[in-house]
């Protein structure tokens, strides 16, 4: 009996892929654990078998450059040893390549995006089972937070939207629809507003991008509607107390955590702190502010916003280096809009929507540094990779 090694490491890296797209919205462990398993494979058929990992990609010059700031600013932070260990999670970011060159078909991309949409509302349907039957004020899911678990469901929620107004054939259609009612109701229900705001922003795109201006202007109008009759809303109704004022209280809490953050930043304006926890530099400079909107003295490990994270941590270098990444995502995805087949459209309709989503639900959270939220982020962006590969074929 021959022992086929190749088939093995391919069927091994193909079914942790699968793994991880499974558990992308349930478990970050067992999502960690299965992309190391398929780079595991990966590597070792490399080794043995003498074949190229994989080409170049459009993205190379943004990460190799958020990569390097990064660097900097731990060859010149004052703790060197935590900003190091700060740098694993660059290891999520490779979820990008591992998608992107191992996803090879039409067939596979389909499914691991209704695998991850599929997996997406089953957490929700819980989460909601558990505001509802188990009095939870907010929609956890399997999360411990709800800006995690809503920042995952603002981008699933929005490929399934994409897929279910672009995909051809009305059973996929109604299977989308259902998934999307399911997945933005889940979403009112975890009372995040900033992902409330990221989700109307990217459903603003993605029908600008299929060419449906009334639905992107009913979009915008109803979901700003909504937002503020919930907002506006009186104590006890809808929410069991009052919501404006708890979303009164955290954004004049975010007020003082940006202006503390840009005391922070200003100590080490060129590399920053590096990939440090904030909190003891953070209580440092709150205490010295004594006009402060907010009587909250609490520590924070991090800002509350991507982009003022990202320059305390790695100063203007970095900042500057982690939008130029963000936008060679953006520039990549309009490239492949604008050669695409009409399969692949509701595809890259819904990565670019979630993406646009992500950058704006990180105006007001740090998901960057949110491990679930950030490695959804890299694996859709890896679809869109998939997506705009040369080669394809329809097998299995």
């Amino acid at each position: 009996m021959s022992f086929d090694r190749k088939a093995l490491l391919e069927t091994t890296m193909k079914a942790a892929i699968v793994g991880f797209f499974g558990s992308l919205p349930v478990s970050i462990a067992f999502t960690q654990i299965s992309l190391g398993i398929a780079w595991a494979a990966l590597l070792i058929g490399t080794l043995a078998f003498r074949r190229p990992v994989w080409g170049r990609s459009p993205l190379d010059p943004g990460i190799l450059a958020f990569l390097g700031a990064c660097l900097l600013a731990t060859a010149f932070s004052p703790h060197p040893l935590e900003s190091l260990m700060g740098m694993k999670k660059f290891y999520l970011v490779s979820a990008a390549y591992m998608v992107g060159y191992g996803v090879s078909t039409w067939e596979r991309i389909g499914r691991l995006s209704a695998l991850l949409i599929f997996m997406t509302v089953l957490t929700s349907v819980y989460g909601l089972s558990v505001v509802v039957f188990g009095g939870q004020w907010t929609l956890l899911g399997t999360q411990t937070m709800a800006l995690t678990a809503s920042g995952i469901i603002m981008m699933v929620s929005l490929l399934s939207l994409a897929l279910a107004a672009g995909l051809a054939g009305r059973a996929s259609r109604i299977w989308a629809s259902a998934a999307t009612a399911i997945l933005v109701a889940s979403l009112v229900f975890t009372k995040s507003l900033s992902s409330w705001l990221g989700w109307l922003a990217g459903g603003w795109l993605l029908f600008l991008l299929f060419g449906r201006w009334r639905w992107a202007i009913f979009t915008a109008v109803a979901g700003l509607a909504v937002i503020s009759s919930i907002y506006l809303a009186p104590s006890r109704l809808f929410y069991n107390y009052d919501f404006r004022e708890y979303k009164s209280w955290s954004w004049r809490v975010r007020m003082t955590i940006w202006r503390t953050g840009w005391e922070i930043i200003k100590d080490r304006p060129l590399t920053g702190h590096g990939l440090v926890d904030l909190n003891e530099i953070y209580a440092d400079k709150r205490s010295q502010i004594t006009d402060a909107p907010v009587a909250d003295t609490r520590s924070f490990g991090h800002l509350h916003n991507n982009f003022l994270q990202v320059a305390a941590i790695g100063g203007v270098v970095g900042l500057a280096a982690f939008c130029y990444m963000l936008a060679r995502v953006f520039m990549f995805l309009h490239s492949l809009w604008a050669r695409s087949e009409p399969r692949a459209r509701p595809y890259l309709a819904g990565i670019a929507a979630a993406a646009t989503a992500f950058v704006v639900n990180g105006m007001a959270e740090w998901n960057y540094g949110d491990s679930e939220v950030m490695t959804i982020f890299w694996a859709l962006v890896g679809l869109g990779m998939a997506i705009g590969r040369g080669e394809r074929n329809d097998s299995p």
